[in-house]
Order: structure tokens, then C-alpha cells, then sequence
């Protein structure tokens, strides 16, 4: 619940608080520098913290290809569903009032983006051609395993001995996450988001 007086963004600011990754894309140099000002002129530590919790599907891809891939190529290649619409009619979806059709829009956006950072892996090439992308680059499981991991180090730290000369003290604070033999990749998602006990919060 909004509260009065507040940004209008307290209530999302509030769930990046508790989040352990936001998910998202390009929502590092897009969604976060439009929404800086609303952190307020104390909030530049808050701000930066909600930062280092992202998982920007973008800029993984960009980093390690060098290309700057659009969502929506991203989807075809890997054989999802398209979005709804583009930025653009998003701005004139907003400019004529339509919030209802607006936030269908962002809803499909979220859903596309979740499914694409659910794929083991990920096909980045032109279309009819491959270029294959290992989920640990830009994965949302293997990104909450490395969250369960540090949290797991921090309430353990006896189990973290860099002079134990054995890897017991590794394999004792790796988390396993559920393996699903058939289903849907959201299926898998959501059951290991759940096992972890990790929260994620979506930003398109």
C-alpha cells in the first residue's frame, strides 16, 4: 500500500528492499537511471543497492557477444512467444489513458522475460543460424543458486575454511536446487525459486 506523500514508487522500492535479484532487461541503463531521482537526494546508497541485486538479461548477452540484442529477436530465436507491442505504443498507450491496455502490455513483458531467463540456454544468433549462450551467463536459477550460496556462507562461516586443504567445506555449502525431468521451464522456475526460498522481483 502506498503511502501518503511518498514517491510513487515506494511500494516497488520497498519490495527491491527485500528482493534477493531483480530481474529484468536493460533495466541498468533504462529503467534504473528514469527512476534515480525518485530515490530522493538521500537515496544514492539505497539506489545503488537495488542496482547490485539485477540480473539484466541485456547486458550479460552484451557483454559477452559484443551485440546489443532486442528482446524481441531474443524470443523468435528461441522459438517463445513475441511480446505484445514495443516501447513506443507504450508511450502512446500511457498518452491516450489506456492504463488497462498498458499494463497488459508490461505484464506480457514480465512474462516474456522471465521465460527467456528460465531457458537452460539461450540461442543469441541471426535467425535460421545458432549462437548458444549457457544459462550460467544470464540464468535466473543459476543467479538465485549463487544467492542461496553467499547466504549459506554468511550464516555458516565455519563451513568456509579457504585453509582446509580438503573441498569438503565446498560441497557443504553448495546448494543442490531441484531438478525437473519434464514440464515446463516455468515449471522448473518456479519450483526452484521456491525450494531455494530466494525472491525475485521482475522490472520491464
Amino acid at each position: 500500500m502506498s503511502r501518503k506523500g511518498a514517491t510513487p514508487f515506494y511500494d516497488l522500492f520497498a519490495a527491491f528492499d527485500e528482493a534477493d535479484l531483480i530481474v529484468g532487461y536493460n533495466q541498468l541503463d533504462f529503467d534504473f537511471p528514469l527512476l534515480r531521482k525518485y530515490y530522493g537526494k538521500q537515496g544514492h546508497d539505497r539506489y545503488t543497492s537495488h542496482r547490485i541485486k539485477c540480473l539484466d538479461i541485456f547486458q550479460r548477452v552484451r557483454g559477452v557477444l559484443g551485440i546489443w540484442p532486442k528482446l524481441e529477436h531474443l524470443l523468435q530465436v528461441n522459438g517463445l512467444p513475441g511480446k505484445s507491442g514495443s516501447g513506443a505504443n507504450a508511450v502512446t498507450l500511457w498518452n491516450e489513458g489506456k492504463r488497462k491496455e498498458l499494463k497488459e502490455y508490461c505484464a506480457i513483458d514480465v512474462l516474456r522475460t522471465i521465460q527467456l531467463a528460465l531457458l537452460p540456454h539461450m540461442n543469441a544468433g541471426p535467425v535460421g543460424s545458432r549462437m548458444i549462450i549457457p544459462g550460467f551467463v544470464y540464468g535466473v536459477v543459476p543467479a538465485l543458486s549463487s544467492v542461496v550460496a553467499a547466504k549459506t556462507q554468511s550464516e555458516a562461516p565455519d563451513m568456509m575454511d579457504p585453509n582446509d586443504d580438503t573441498d569438503e567445506w565446498i560441497r557443504g555449502s553448495t546448494p543442490q536446487l531441484p531438478m525437473v525431468e519434464d514440464g515446463p521451464m516455468v515449471g522448473f522456475g518456479t519450483r526452484a525459486i521456491t525450494e531455494v526460498d530466494a525472491e525475485f522481483v521482475l522490472v520491464q
